[in-house]
């Protein structure tokens, strides 16, 4: 299965990515690599993006012929939400519609994902959940 995850080259994105390349699944990471490495990703192809880039996420999910998104692009940090709190909600709320929004578009364009169902993602992911209760790699 053709993955793209959002979020690819942080820490919780990056734990999926080589969990589920061992899996045997194409995952590409998509990560604008502000708290992001590039190391992280651990050979697997990078799109440096942003998640508010509407147009390239849904070129990236055209292109590489996703069957599924996983989205972990997120900013976290309690302490600066209080801060900066217009960042994590632009982030957070728009940066998820913006998700949302490129895999309507790739739809639109002709981008149809050879759907084999949620299933198996969700229990790889439940899987690796049982084996990393800590969320530890």
């Amino acid at each position: 299965m053709n993955i793209l995850l959002t979020g690819g080259a942080g820490y919780v994105g990056s734990a999926c990515l080589r969990y589920m390349r061992q899996q045997g699944h194409e995952v590409v990471a998509y990560d604008n690599l502000t708290t992001g490495h590039r190391l992280a990703v651990d050979g697997a192809k990078l799109i440096v993006g942003d998640i508010s880039d509407t147009a390239l996420l849904t070129a990236t999910l055209r292109d590489m012929r996703a069957d599924a998104v996983m989205h972990f692009a997120a900013e976290i940090s309690v302490e600066e939400s209080v801060i900066a709190p217009k960042s994590h909600y632009r982030n957070n709320i728009y940066g998820t519609m913006s998700v949302l929004d490129a895999i309507r578009d790739a739809n639109e364009l002709g981008w149809k994902p050879a759907f084999r169902g949620i299933k198996p993602i969700i229990e790889t992911a439940w899987k690796w959940h049982r084996n990393h209760p800590d969320g530890y790699t």
